[in-house]
């Protein structure tokens, strides 16, 4: 629960950051970055950020199934023993709550974050702009790809998500 709620507040703060920024964009106040270079990047960094996630995922799914063991120190019960115990149980990832299901997705998210929201000036530097709003949707991806993928296993998956299943944008 300290993890997604320090994830979301992490999170909120740096959307708030990320905002500002926007607005110095419209307005020209942006410093750093061409506005011809600006906007493009700016406009397919959600598609970008939505692809690196789904391909780092995948990296560390089978990074998990194949290195390490549930007892290894650490990462062994809190990151491999999840993973594995979905191959044993496919149906185990259905019986998580929110919680459980991405709560250490989220603890990860913050090694990546919360040095971007204190180091980065999103709000007036166009390259950090663009960095920070990678960052913000790349780790709002993250967090999705479990709960994407425990929707995948559910018998009955709720109808909104069955939509967006059948239309492939999950």
């Amino acid at each position: 629960l300290l993890g997604i709620a320090t994830y979301a507040v992490v999170g909120l703060l740096f959307l708030y950051e990320v905002g500002r920024g926007a607005l110095f964009a419209v307005e020209g106040k942006m410093h750093g970055l061409s506005p011809l270079l600006f906007w493009p990047l700016a406009t397919f960094l959600p598609l970008f950020a939505y692809i690196g996630a789904d391909f780092v995922s995948g990296v560390v799914h089978c990074a998990a199934d194949n290195f390490g063991e549930e007892t290894t120190p650490v990462v062994g019960m809190a990151f491999i023993k999840p993973f594995r115990e979905h191959h044993r149980d496919t149906k185990a990832i259905t019986r998580h709550d929110f919680i459980e299901a991405n709560g250490n997705s989220c603890i990860v998210n913050l090694l990546v974050l919360l040095p971007c929201y204190t180091f980065l000036d999103v709000a007036h530097n166009g390259l950090a702009f663009l960095v920070g709003l990678f960052v913000l949707l790349f780790t709002a991806a993250i967090l999705g790809t479990n709960q994407f993928h425990k929707w995948a296993h559910m018998d009955a998956a709720p109808h909104f998500v069955r939509r967006m299943q059948r239309a492939g944008l999950i």
